[in-house]
């Protein structure tokens, strides 16, 4: 038999906003008041599985998008930090933390690029 909690705790979950996960009270396991619900919206059978070659076909296609991608997106990032750093007043006389600026401008440009 259930307590007035448990009741309360199966109501509020059979409410909740989470349509993927289902609980249904289990009056044989005291323990364990709440259980997921034996039926899902796929079955086991019906699971669809990538064949490896697939699989590698996108991974090659994935990999190459990304290496074509990668001097465009390293070229942006230098031209801005150029842009940004080099647009900076210096002083030379004034070390940013202990170094020149024009090294500490020159770093920080660099890293920009993201490599």
């Amino acid at each position: 038999m259930a307590t007035s909690l448990q009741r309360s705790l199966a109501r509020s979950f059979a409410c909740s906003s989470r349509s993927s996960t289902i609980f249904k009270l289990n009056a044989n396991s005291p323990a364990r008041v709440f259980s997921r619900s034996k039926t899902t919206s796929a079955s086991q059978g019906q699971k669809e599985t990538l064949p490896w070659a697939e699989y590698l076909a996108i991974r090659k296609g994935k990999r190459r998008w990304e290496m074509a991608l990668t001097i465009p997106c390293m070229a942006a990032g230098f031209v801005g930090g150029a842009t940004y750093f080099g647009s900076l007043e210096m002083d030379a006389t004034k070390p940013i933390m202990g170094i020149d600026p024009l090294f500490f401008f020159g770093g920080a440009t660099l890293s920009c690029i993201g490599q």
